[in-house]
């Protein structure tokens, strides 16, 4: 897997991308300059995940992007329940399959491992509980 950016390094390319100052994201997010600032810099994390999610927001991030800066600032990935969000291994499977750098024959061998390891699990599970 390729070595994750930072926080701060992907909330400043993703706010670079849309092509808006610091002060016009505070303002959208309604987090104070100063600290979107300390945020870019790796000077500190979000406060909390609402926050981290207001950014991806006002920051027009798809799933994935969303995905990475939440991962990346420590917080469990969007779109799946508590059993799934809770669970490091799990996000770093979400972010590492939404990865776009993933070449194809890497994405496509990952992909058959864990179509083998849900049969086996299906497999074991059906006859644990007798279905």
């Amino acid at each position: 897997m390729r070595e994750s950016k930072s926080f701060g390094a992907l909330l400043q390319d993703f706010r670079a991308r849309l092509g808006i100052a610091q002060n016009a994201l505070a303002r959208a997010t309604g987090i104070n300059v100063g600290t979107v600032n300390r945020l870019e810099r790796d000077q500190r994390l979000p406060a909390g995940r609402d926050q981290a999610l207001a950014l991806a927001r006002a920051l027009n991030l798809d799933i994935a992007e969303t995905n990475r800066l939440l991962y990346a600032a420590g917080f469990p990935a969007e779109g799946f329940g508590p059993e799934i969000t809770g669970d490091a291994r799990m996000c770093r499977l979400a972010v590492l399959l939404q990865d776009q750098s993933l070449a194809p024959a890497v994405r496509a061998e990952l992909l058959a491992v864990i179509d083998h390891a849900v049969l086996l699990a299906t497999l074991g599970h059906d006859r644990a509980t007798g279905a």
